[in-house]
C-alpha cells in the first residue's frame, strides 16, 4: 500500500514535466515548419527563401527550447534513478534513445538526403559512380535532422552516471539543495560559460557543454522542490521580465548584428552561429526562460486530459518522426503543387501533423519496429521496498 502511495506521489509531481516536454516538442515541430524556408542563411534541406517576418518565431524559441528539454530530462532522470539502478538506467537510455536515433536515421533519413540532393549535388558529380548502398548511407546521414537530440541526451545521461559514481556521498545534491537567491547568478554564469565548451566544429548543433550542463542543472537544481517553490513565488516578476527580454532579444538580432540591412528590419544573420549563441544576452534570455517555465509549471502546466495523456506517451515519436514527414510535405507543396510560399507554411504544418500521426500509429502497432524506432518496450516493474521508503521522504 505504501509503495502504491509513493508511486502516485511521483506521478503527481511529474505531470507538469510531461506537459512541458510535449509542449516543447510541439514548438520544435512548428519551428521546423518555419526553419526549412528561413531567410536568415541557416542551412536547411530547402534553400528556399520564405517570408522574412515569419523568422521572428525562430529567434524567440531557438535560444532556449532545446536547452529546456535537457533540463526537463535531467529532472526526470532524478526521479528515474530513485526507482532503478545505474546499470538499468544506462540500459534504458541505450534502448530508448540511442537505438531509435540510429534506426530512424536509416529507416527514414534517406528522404531528407534525397531532398537535399535535389537542390544541391551532395555527391559533387559522382552520383552515378557510387554504388547504391553507398548513396543510401550518405542520404541517411544527411537525414539525421533532430535525432541529434537523442544522441546528445544519451551522452548527458552517461556523464551523469559518471558524476554520481565520483560523488558517492551525493554532496552535490546537498549543496545544490541549499542554494540561495544569489546562487542563481552563479548558475547563470555557469550556464553562459558552458556555451563555450565542447562545441563540435562545423556541426555546431552538438553544443555538448551547454546541453550537458543543462541536463545536470535539471538533475541537481530544478528537481529540488524548494528551489521550484522559490521560483514559483516570483513568477509574477519572471513572466513580464522574460517577455521584455524576448522582445529585446529579437530587436538585438534584427537590428544590432547587421545594421547595414536596408530592405527591412530583418537581417540575414545566422542566429544559430556560435557568435550569437555565446553572447551573454542570448544566454541570459535562455536562462530566464527556463526559470520562468519552472516558475509557472505547477500553476499553469500541471493539467490533465486525454490529449495531454496521448502527447505524453507519443512525444518522442512525434519528435523523432516529424522531420522526414515535413520534408515530404514541403517538397510536394512547393515543388510539385507550386503553392505560394505563404500557403506552404500552413499546408506544411497540417500535412506534417497528419503524416507524422499516421506514421506513429503504424509504427507503434508493429511489435519489433515500435521498440527499435520509438523505444516502446513492455515495462517490467520490480518492487524495491527500501527504495520506496526513501522516495516517500521526498
Amino acid at each position: 500500500m505504501q509503495e502504491r502511495k509513493v508511486c502516485c506521489v511521483i506521478m503527481e509531481r511529474k505531470q507538469e514535466l510531461d506537459n512541458i516536454r510535449w509542449i516543447t516538442v510541439v514548438l520544435v515541430m512548428v519551428y521546423h515548419v518555419i526553419y526549412i524556408f528561413n531567410s536568415q542563411g541557416v542551412l536547411s534541406n530547402f534553400p528556399v527563401q520564405g517570408i522574412k517576418r515569419m523568422d521572428i518565431f525562430l529567434y524567440l524559441v531557438y535560444p532556449w527550447f532545446m536547452v529546456l528539454l535537457f533540463v526537463v530530462a535531467g529532472v526526470s532522470a532524478k526521479y528515474a534513478l530513485k526507482t532503478r539502478s545505474a546499470k538499468a538506467f544506462a540500459k534504458d537510455r541505450f534502448l530508448r534513445l540511442l537505438i531509435p536515433s540510429v534506426v530512424i536515421m536509416f529507416l527514414l533519413g534517406w528522404i531528407c538526403g534525397l531532398v537535399s540532393n535535389y537542390y544541391s549535388d551532395i555527391f559533387n558529380g559522382n552520383h552515378d559512380k557510387l554504388p547504391g548502398i553507398i548513396r543510401y548511407v550518405i542520404y541517411s546521414f544527411c537525414g539525421i535532422g533532430p535525432l541529434w537530440f537523442a544522441r546528445e541526451l544519451f551522452l548527458a545521461s552517461m556523464v551523469l552516471l559518471l558524476v554520481r559514481k565520483l560523488d558517492r556521498k551525493d554532496r552535490l545534491s546537498n549543496l545544490c539543495g541549499n542554494i540561495k537567491w544569489w546562487g542563481f547568478i552563479i548558475l547563470y554564469l555557469s550556464f553562459w560559460g558552458s556555451s563555450f565548451l565542447l562545441n563540435t566544429p562545423y556541426i555546431e548543433v552538438y553544443r555538448n557543454g551547454i546541453y550537458i550542463n543543462s541536463f545536470l542543472m535539471g538533475y541537481y537544481i530544478f528537481s529540488n522542490e524548494s528551489i521550484v517553490e522559490k521560483l514559483r513565488k516570483i513568477k509574477k516578476i519572471l513572466v513580464p521580465v522574460s517577455c521584455v527580454c524576448a522582445v529585446g532579444y529579437c530587436v538585438y538580432i534584427c537590428t544590432m548584428i547587421e545594421p547595414q540591412a536596408t530592405d527591412n528590419i530583418f537581417t540575414t544573420v545566422n542566429y544559430t552561429s556560435m557568435s550569437v549563441l555565446r553572447h551573454p544576452f542570448t544566454n541570459l534570455y535562455a536562462f530566464l526562460m527556463i526559470l520562468t517555465v519552472f516558475s509557472v509549471a505547477k500553476d499553469w502546466l500541471a493539467f490533465r486530459g486525454a490529449f495531454a495523456a496521448f502527447m505524453t506517451k507519443a512525444n518522442f515519436g512525434y519528435y523523432a518522426l516529424h522531420y522526414p514527414c515535413l520534408c515530404v510535405v514541403a517538397f510536394v507543396s512547393y515543388e510539385k503543387l507550386h503553392l505560394p510560399i505563404w500557403s506552404c507554411y500552413l499546408v506544411n504544418l497540417i500535412g506534417m501533423l497528419l503524416l507524422t500521426t499516421i506514421l506513429y500509429m503504424v509504427l507503434s502497432r508493429i511489435p519489433v519496429l515500435k521498440s527499435l524506432t520509438l523505444g516502446i518496450y513492455e515495462r517490467r516493474v520490480k518492487k524495491d521496498v527500501s527504495e520506496s521508503r526513501s522516495e516517500s521522504k521526498v
